[in-house]
């Protein structure tokens, strides 16, 4: 420094990447230790060392002009400077991998954060009015002082300064200052040290934070098919999703509800094939906002989203997907992969013209019902009654169940679209509302699968609504048919035969078609297939009569003498005559004894 050291130094023009080397004089101090005798090897090694303080300092500040100062005036000059170019140029030639820096990019709208970093960016463009216009959020960790530079190829530079996050003002983007002009950006944490690297749009080996989703790369995931809704929960996991869709006015969008450990931080990102992207934090749960559908009803095109969930405190990460990859597969409330019973031969009550009483095992198939109807399983003390909805309630349809009084029963239904419910009840139990397929935002086509459970005797019943196509009903097979269809007129018909009486009207008419046709042949029989199979295994007998008990007196012999008993003790004792040392005298009224 000029006052300690005894140097000038010379302004360094950072603008033109010239520094004008400073002129060296001697201070008095150093003219008084030469003259004073002092070693010339000290003298040179004490100038060495000047120079070589001055050299870094010259670094420093030529570093500190471009990516730390922007000492430039605000503005764009269209030229980038010369020092920034040689720093970028040797950013975009370096080794791209996570133990180096590491440069990332966004072609648009996005979201990038360094691997194993705490600072990330997200990037917003302008709408409207502001369309010349993008928006930078930097996050780093909370409290801590954050400084963000950004540079572009053409000289633009702003630089902002905050504490655990900085929302930047408006930046011009390549609409205002040119198609080929390219932004870098420096975040650094001045806490920790932390640096991370950022340039709008990609190129040069910088690493795409948003790159183009395809089913190759993508985890296994649970999924929703026909972009239903419902639950999904990985099997073992903490981490679970419910999908709704939105209906009215809303039907162009759906929500997401996240669920983790309670107090836990959740992170939960969704991306799609074509570049739609959100993300959401919170604590404990996360409820999205509107999200765009991606089925092609709303702006965007039909194609695939994919959602990441990761609890921030275990590292547990769950994978969602809707639609599903691959052919559309019967899946449980969770996702996996299921096989429902298959369907029972129809059999109705009566002649089976009716179709809204049904019967027949269903321990290992399932009974079916069109619209409203009764089944009841041979044999069995389950049934189930199923009545649609009407007026403002047709997108619904309730279940009664009925089973032994007093046992609890337990009914879990489940569709293959993924929508699931559950309930349970003693003896008897009537659902609320259950939503119809096609509507509420339920797939069409989808059928619903009940299985119903006395949970005392373990007796099992299934059933699926609507039915399936199967064989001609046996029942009915050659004594219902319907009317064959007349065939089609030829196109030059024999004129119509003159009235009855014989009497011809003038007039030009269409000619009349001719009588129907002969009856055609009847059509091949059906099949009706009756599989006989061996009923279920008897109820458990009867317990065996309790056996007689009875009770027997075992007596031992006599038990061997006791040992003498000791000697008795000697006791002394006295005795005298009856009347010795008795005195009477008559005479005298004394008397004495003893």
């Amino acid at each position: 420094r000029r006052g300690k050291v005894g140097w000038e130094e010379s302004l360094i023009m950072a603008d033109h990447g010239v520094a004008k080397m400073p002129a060296l004089h001697p201070s008095p101090a150093l003219v008084h230790q030469r003259r004073a005798g002092a070693s010339r090897s000290h003298e040179r090694r004490r100038v060495a060392a000047l120079v070589a303080a001055f050299a870094s300092a010259t670094a420093l500040v030529l570093v500190a002009s471009t990516i730390g100062g922007f000492w430039q005036a605000p503005g764009a000059t269209g030229k980038a400077r010369p020092i920034f170019t040689a720093i970028a140029r040797a950013f975009a030639t370096q080794c791209l991998t996570e133990s180096d820096p590491t440069t990332l990019c966004l072609d648009g709208e996005g979201y990038a954060k360094p691997t194993g970093g705490s600072i990330s960016l997200s990037r917003v463009h302008g709408m409207g009015n502001l369309d010349n216009y993008y928006y930078l959020n930097v996050m780093g960790e909370v409290g801590h002082q954050l400084r963000v530079l950004i540079e572009g190829s053409d000289g633009y530079h702003k630089s902002w300064d905050g504490y655990g996050s900085v929302y930047t003002g408006p930046v011009h983007n390549q609409k205002a200052r040119g198609s080929t002009i390219v932004d870098y950006v420096q975040v650094q944490d001045m806490q920790t040290g932390e640096i991370a690297y950022f340039r709008f749009p990609c190129g040069d080996g910088a690493i795409d934070a948003m790159p183009q989703v395809s089913t190759e790369n993508m985890p296994p995931a649970l999924c929703f098919d026909d972009n239903g809704e419902g639950y999904r929960k990985p099997v073992g996991g903490s981490i679970s999703l419910s999908k709704i869709n939105g209906m009215g006015g809303l039907s162009k969008y759906y929500y997401l509800n996240v669920m983790g450990e309670v107090g836990h931080e959740l992170t939960a990102i969704l991306e799609g094939e074509d570049g739609y992207h959100k993300s959401w934090t919170a604590y404990g749960s996360i409820w999205s906002d509107k999200i765009h559908q991606q089925d092609g009803s709303s702006s965007r095109k039909k194609v695939r989203d994919f959602l990441q969930v990761q609890d921030m405190l275990t590292g547990e990460v769950a994978y969602f997907e809707w639609p599903c990859r691959g052919a559309k597969k019967h899946r449980s409330g969770t996702g996996q992969e299921v096989s429902f019973p298959p369907q029972c031969p129809q059999k109705h009550v009566g002649l089976g013209y009716a179709k809204d009483q049904c019967f027949g095992l269903a321990s290992d198939c399932a009974l079916c019902i069109d619209g409203n109807g009764y089944c009841k399983p041979t044999g069995g003390s389950i049934s189930v009654s199923k009545v649609d909805g009407v007026a403002g309630l047709k997108d619904y349809y309730y279940l009664n169940v009925m089973g032994e009084v007093g046992h609890p029963l337990k009914v879990i239904m489940e569709s293959d679209d993924g929508y699931h419910r559950s309930w349970s009840q003693f003896g008897s139990l009537w659902t609320d509302k259950v939503h119809q397929p096609g509507a509420q935002g339920r797939g069409k086509g989808a059928v619903d699968h009940v299985q119903v459970q006395d949970q005392t005797t373990g007796e099992i019943a299934f059933f699926k609504f609507p039915c399936e196509a199967e064989s001609p009903n046996p029942f009915t097979t050659g004594k219902a048919h319907a009317a064959s269809p007349s065939p089609s007129a030829p196109a030059h018909s024999a004129p119509a035969p003159p009235p009855p009486s014989g009497e011809m009207v003038e007039g030009k008419i269409d000619a009349p078609a001719g009588p129907p046709g002969a009856p055609g042949a009847p059509g091949v029989a059906g099949v009706a297939a009756i599989k006989i199979i061996p009923g279920p295994p008897g109820p458990p007998g009867p317990p065996g009569p309790t056996g007689a008990s009875s009770e027997k007196i075992v007596v031992g012999p006599p038990g061997a003498p006791g040992v003498p008993g000791l000697t008795g003790d000697q006791v002394q004792k006295y005795y005298h005559a009856a009347n010795a040392g008795h005195a009477a005298h008559s005479d005298c009224h004394w008397g004495y004894e003893g």
